[in-house]
Parts: C-alpha cells; sequence; structure tokens
C-alpha cells in the first residue's frame, strides 16, 4: 500500500526505509539468504504483498528440513521464489512444505507431497492443513479459501506457534507507527493500530502443533 517493502523507496518520505533483503535474519529464523539483497522498486511488481519463508522436511519434525528459503507472496495468494531452485537438485520422493511469516502461526502441510520431476506443488488455499485435535491449522474464508492466522507477533514461542498475551504486548510497543515496515503490523496495511489489534483479539488463544 505504502511501497514499504524492504528496498522499495517509500511513497512518503515521512516513512523510513527498510534496507533490501528478506527479513527472516533475524532470530527465531537466523536465515542468511542472499534473496532480495540487491532489490530495489524495480524488482518488485505491482502484486507482491510480503516475503515468507518456505521450508521442505522429509518428516514432522525441524530436524528432518532439508532445505528452506525466503519467498515472495502475492496478492492471489500464488508464491513465487527469487532463487529459481528452492529443493536440493538431488531431492527426490516427498516433503513436507513449511510456511513461515513474520506475524502468522506456521503451516505445514498435512501429508508429503510428492516431487514429480523435480517438481512441487501445493495450494494452501484449498483445504485445512496440520493440526491435532487441540489445535489449528488455517482460517477457512467464508468463499471457501483457507489461510493463515495472524497475530503471531512474538515468534519466540516454543516448541511451536500460538497467539497469546505477548503478541498484544508486542503489538502494543509499535502501535501508533504509521507507514512503516514491521512485524506488528498484523493485517500487512503498513500501519499499526487498532485494526491489527482486532485481528489478534479474534485469534488469541490459539495454538499450533507445526514443530518449529
Amino acid at each position: 500500500v505504502h511501497n514499504i517493502l524492504p528496498g522499495q523507496i517509500p511513497y512518503s518520505n515521512l516513512s523510513p526505509v527498510t534496507p533490501a533483503g528478506q527479513p527472516y535474519n533475524t532470530s527465531p529464523w537466523n536465515y542468511n539468504g542472499t534473496e532480495g539483497n540487491t532489490w530495489t522498486d524495480a524488482d518488485y511488481g505491482d502484486t507482491e504483498v510480503d516475503w515468507i519463508m518456505v521450508s521442505f522436511r522429509t518428516g514432522i519434525n525441524r530436524n528432518t528440513e532439508v532445505s528452506r528459503t525466503a519467498a515472495l507472496v502475492h496478492k492471489d495468494g500464488s508464491v513465487t521464489f527469487p532463487n529459481r531452485c528452492a529443493l536440493p537438485i538431488d531431492v527426490s520422493g516427498s516433503v513436507y512444505i513449511v510456511i513461515e511469516h513474520r506475524n502468522h502461526m506456521g503451516i505445514m502441510t498435512p501429508n508429503p507431497v510428492d516431487i514429480v520431476d523435480k517438481t512441487i506443488t501445493y495450494d494452501f488455499r484449498a483445504s485445512d492443513t496440520y493440526k491435532d485435535a487441540t489445535s489449528v491449522g488455517q482460517k477457512e474464508l467464508p468463499t471457501g479459501e483457507w489461510l493463515m492466522y495472524s497475530g503471531d507477533g512474538d515468534q519466540t514461542d516454543m516448541p511451536s506457534f500460538d497467539i497469546k498475551s505477548t503478541d498484544k504486548t508486542f503489538w502494543l510497543n509499535s502501535n501508533g507507527i504509521f507507514r512503516a515496515y514491521l512485524n506488528q503490523d498484523f493485517n500487512l496495511d503498513g500501519d499499526v493500530n487498532g485494526g491489527d489489534k482486532s485481528l489478534w483479539i479474534e485469534n488469541n488463544g490459539l495454538s499450533s502443533r507445526v514443530p518449529k
């Protein structure tokens, strides 16, 4: 909305400039990938909403991870990879796909997805994902699409994702800051305000069982 993705020049000269590069090089992700490091306005199109972290596992637990990469999510929910080959070239068989976002609960495919001709395809919008009887996977819209739960601003939770009081405190610390690329912006409109708190209230108390 405000041209504030990493590397972009904001429309307003009152907005802070976010350095280029994917935003998952800090704790708790500590991912040092170079995706987007030299990006400017010219590298973005008109549809990118934000960066996400995509990883691939041969099992449910994190220690089975074989690859991860930063990717771009678009307005229609589709994902593109700045680094075209997201999986190691020698990987075959099937893998679980994990999606993480700066302030949403992470999600994972309920079952391994087959790699066919070195290509893997999965639509998280089509159905609910990994969960057990005491947790949630994704949220279903009235139109039938499934999406990630927003409001998990404090991503230090272990051993999985949840939305609780620490996320509200995290939001409160930046409430009132506008036109900035901040993890406290739960609805991704570029402003930290009551709209973000409303999402936290709606999702407060939910938890995931996707292992971090």
